[in-house]
């Protein structure tokens, strides 16, 4: 029996198999590809009593140590539930194990909320209060775990001193086409990184605490009802130790987007300040109790950081030929870097109404 049919993709016997490793599966009649995710395959398994329920193939090849990010999953879901009744909830295969090793790789399952939604991109101001609401109840129940005690998923996901090294490296290694066609991003990335090392230094000096963050806050890693009532926050295989300012710099970078990722014209390139003002509210409506001064006053540089350090990564990825993302066009990684630059002056040039609006909240 081979797992794969011809055109690649996982086998409906493959899929059957593999569900019914895990517990609570009761003769599954469908099995379909669901979510819009590039790590892992992930599939919605119907059975015969019309329950719905998640398994996924995890993606070894960026999550290489899957005992330690599954072991992290396990503890910050027993928590969430805990207290809150709503979180991801895994399922045991029928020795009693989170993960299951199959001959196609590593799976794991879990049940499906009902009846929920998500949003890869929103316009509404209400859901940007929601989707603050929701991360901000993410970190305040989660505010009484050690930190140092999860197992780092991803080292130095966020640390810009190296993402900045690995630029200089990239540029020293580049070809002339490159290095000359990415000049102007290159410059951009000089003149500010000073500037943008702001919460490195304060991380590194311990003057702003580690906690235990999500790592991947964007809109459509959130759950809401039909009604807009944000649920839980769900993708938790970067939960780890971190700054609450990186997951809040980079949900304003993605939720409040004035443009895409990818955008060519960089003049559409910003923040969305209603949106930003709502996600706001509805993060320190959680967090205030928690949230020290010194955290609260880099609130509003922490987007600027984060697509700053996003954009060092998509020039990184250019001049490396473009080795580690995704592109669809040959030039496709310096237009995200050039994008998320421009958004990061935007940023940089509506601090004084950023900071007023989070001062008002």
């Amino acid at each position: 029996m081979t797992h794969f049919n011809a055109t690649g993709k996982l086998d409906f016997t493959t899929l059957l198999e593999v569900s019914g490793k895990f517990r609570h599966m009761h003769h599954p009649v469908s099995i379909k590809p669901i979510g819009s995710g590039h790590i892992h395959d992930t599939f919605l398994v119907v059975d015969s009593t019309g329950a719905e329920f998640i398994i996924q193939r995890i993606n070894t090849k960026i999550f290489t140590k899957v005992d330690g990010m599954m072991g992290n999953i396990r503890l910050v879901t027993h928590v969430l539930l805990k207290q809150t009744q709503l979180s991801v909830k895994l399922i045991h295969t029928h020795d009693g194990h989170t993960t299951l090793a199959h001959y196609t790789g590593f799976w794991r399952a879990m049940e499906k909320i009902p009846d929920c939604i998500t949003y890869d991109q929103i316009t509404d101001p209400r859901l940007a209060a929601e989707a603050g609401r929701a991360l901000g109840q993410f970190h305040w129940l989660l505010k009484g775990l050690p930190s140092g005690a999860f197992f780092e998923t991803l080292p130095n996901f966020h640390n810009l001193k190296l993402r900045y090294s690995a630029l200089l490296d990239a540029i020293l290694n580049s070809s002339p086409e490159r290095k000359n066609e990415a000049r102007i991003a290159t410059l951009f990335a000089q003149k500010h990184i000073d500037e943008l090392l702001k919460l490195d230094n304060l991380i590194e000096t311990k003057k702003i605490p580690l906690r235990v963050v999500h790592n991947d806050p964007k809109i459509n890693n959130i759950l809401f009802n039909k009604q807009g009532i944000a649920l839980c926050m769900i993708d938790l295989d970067t939960v780890m130790e971190g700054s609450l300012l990186h997951d809040f710099g980079d949900a304003i970078r993605t939720t409040c987007a004035l443009a895409n990722e990818d955008e060519p014209d960089i003049s559409k390139c910003g923040i969305n300040l209603e949106l930003f003002k709502n996600y706001t509210k509805g993060y320190l409506s959680q967090t205030a109790p928690m949230i020290s001064a010194l955290e609260k006053a880099n609130l509003s540089i922490a987007p600027a950081v984060l697509s700053f350090t996003i954009g060092i990564r998509f020039l990184t990825d250019f001049l490396q030929n473009d080795i580690y993302y995704k592109i669809n066009y040959a030039e496709h990684n310096l237009v995200r870097a050039n994008a998320q630059f421009a958004q990061t002056l935007f940023i940089l040039n509506h601090q004084k109404e950023m900071e007023q609006i989070i001062q008002e909240t």
